[in-house]
């Protein structure tokens, strides 16, 4: 063989990169996987960019062919195209009686294309993954964990207000899952380079670098949301907005003022423009708590879309639980979108104000999943980045609450969540 065939055949042996299967059926979408759909595994190879090595110095073999797309153009809105083969609806008015998962699948199906497909700047930021930190709690704290913690007051609970209060707990397992394929078509069109310094902001080794090597106290955690949660899915709005030029807003910060306080805020044109809050706990005291949101949400593809947790209001301080608190941060705000994490586990609340009293939960994200660009996906609509149309919820069914009978460990009587099965 000829020196010049053996480049020849070497060359072709690099032109296919084998990243990801690009072998997917096109008649099953992302957002139908997402809804309990089934679709042929991708196959992915180890990704270069881990905890210590996210800064690359060299552009892996699949990037290095890819055309870096023009950044867009300020002057012309700021805002993306609609890349959507068709217009995701509204489904709140739909009877839930009538609907079903499968109507659901289709009508978040035909608001995205057939097929997704890894590249650029979405491609990276699903590579990066948050730390794993160890959990180290001082004896002298454990034992006192609960009421270590930041707890509810009666300022907080508005004992005398009847017209905030949280009755319905909807449990809607993929409700930003299903917006992954729209962060997609929304960062098609910005330029990517891995070397890029604004990503220095998202490299969760560098926004953590200042941090203790493990999470002992409430406070540790606050931290680490902030600095490889938080903060970067924000600098990926900005990027997203403004390019390399330095703005305030949106932006995100702790609060103070009138109870109830949150840990964090989401701010959107201006200070004053309060679009979302947050609420951080320590693993320890999360974990104690979020068992009722596992529950709900294992029992989600067993249930009609849309039924509703029956939860009954606290008329005492006894007994409350952290759903009720960021239920009356959210309240207190006038804000529709609430942030519920440990760093171990994230939850997404989100109310409307077609069902004032009814609180969405999507599942708990765990730290070594997609939680940086679902995040990012949760700011750009509180923000107003992405269309509030493009959230499918389903509408909020509660005929089955008159068959609800008492148990000795769920008693409708007693506040907090009341099951969900008929007795």
């Amino acid at each position: 063989m000829s020196p010049q065939a053996q480049v020849a055949r070497a060359d072709s042996d690099h032109d296919e990169p084998d990243y990801i299967d690009s072998d997917v059926d096109n008649e099953i979408t992302p957002k139908a996987k997402v809804l309990r759909a089934t679709r042929r595994p991708k196959r992915i190879d180890p990704l270069p960019f881990q905890r210590r090595s996210t800064r690359v110095s060299k552009k892996p073999a699949w990037l290095q062919g890819q055309p870096t797309l023009p950044p867009t153009d300020k002057r012309a809105g700021k805002k993306p195209p609609d890349q959507r083969d068709t217009s995701s609806g509204d489904i709140f008015g739909l009877d839930p009686a009538n609907q079903s998962r499968q109507q659901l699948v289709r009508a978040v199906s035909q608001s995205v294309s057939q097929s997704v497909q890894s590249f650029g700047l979405f491609a990276f930021l699903r590579a990066i993954k948050v730390p794993a930190i160890p959990i180290q709690i001082p004896s002298s704290i454990s034992s006192r964990i609960s009421a270590n913690t930041k707890g509810l007051t009666k300022s907080d609970l508005k004992l005398d207000s009847s017209s905030c209060e949280l009755r319905k707990v909807v449990p809607f397992s993929p409700m930003l899952d299903q917006l992954l394929p729209d962060i997609q078509n929304f960062l098609a069109g910005r330029g990517f380079d891995a070397e890029h310094a604004w990503l220095n902001k998202v490299k969760p080794d560098l926004t953590s670098s200042h941090l203790p090597c493990q999470i002992f106290t409430e406070h540790d955690t606050e931290d680490y949301i902030w600095a490889v949660i938080i903060r970067p899915a924000l600098a990926i709005v900005h990027h997203c907005l403004y390019g390399d030029e330095h703005q305030d807003f949106p932006g995100a910060s702790s609060i103070g003022g009138p109870a109830p306080v949150p840990d964090g805020i989401l701010f959107g044109k201006n200070i004053q423009d309060l679009v979302a809050v947050f609420e951080f706990k320590n693993p320890a005291v999360l974990d104690k708590s979020e068992e009722d949101f596992r529950g709900l949400l294992r029992t989600w593809p067993k249930m009609k879309l849309g039924r509703a947790a029956k939860f009954n209001w606290p008329r005492r301080i006894k007994g409350l639980n952290k759903t009720t608190k960021v239920w009356r941060q959210m309240h207190a705000k006038k804000v529709f979108y609430g942030v519920l994490s440990s760093y171990q586990r994230t939850y997404f609340l989100v109310r409307t104000a077609d069902d004032p009293d009814a609180l969405y939960i999507s599942r708990g994200y765990r730290h070594d999943e997609d939680i940086l660009l679902v995040t990012f996906a949760f700011l750009a609509l509180a923000v107003g980045r992405l269309q509030t149309k493009q959230l499918l919820l389903p509408k909020v069914d509660i005929a089955h609450w008159e068959r609800l009978g008492h148990s000795e460990v769920n008693d409708p009587t007693l506040p907090g969540l009341v099951e969900l099965y008929v007795c």
